[in-house]
């Protein structure tokens, strides 16, 4: 099986000045734990819905809300992304998206069609998770299960 198989797309993207805040409710409201920063198209660095919640005071909205915690909320996506992305090509077996995220430590990978010979630059095609690979290999131990 390959990445292009089990990964996640269309992409939720977004620019490199968006907010912590706006982050936050990007995460609240939609069902997803990474968005991919971007930049002219490119990616540039990735965001996960932890670096959101390590960026946001515990006293945000309460009486104990100080003037610095507020601050926090309009940190930019660029300054609270893991960068470079992580990229895996869409060809490569789900096996190698596995062993990529465990020797990087990352939750994610950014799948991206390579730049072309052409000279057209390398293009963001999808994401792909660690619940994508668990949902992945527990599909693949039942079926052979089941064999």
């Amino acid at each position: 099986m390959k990445v292009r198989d089990i990964m996640s797309r269309p992409v939720r993207t977004v620019d490199m000045d968006r907010t912590v805040l706006e982050l936050d409710r990007i995460f609240e409201k939609l069902e997803f734990h990474h968005v991919v920063v971007v930049d002219r198209g490119r990616p540039i660095g990735v965001v996960s819905d932890r670096d959101v919640l390590r960026s946001v005071s515990p006293f945000v909205g309460t009486m104990s809300e100080r003037a610095q915690d507020e601050q926090l909320l309009k940190r930019r996506a660029h300054q609270i992304m893991t960068r470079p992305p992580i990229t895996i090509g869409p060809d490569e077996p789900v096996a190698a998206a596995g062993r990529l995220m465990r020797e990087q430590r990352v939750s994610c990978l950014v799948v991206v069609e390579p730049a072309s010979a052409s000279g057209d630059p390398e293009r963001l095609v999808g994401i792909i998770t660690l619940r994508d690979i668990a949902d992945w290999a527990v599909e693949e131990l039942e079926s052979r299960a089941a064999a």
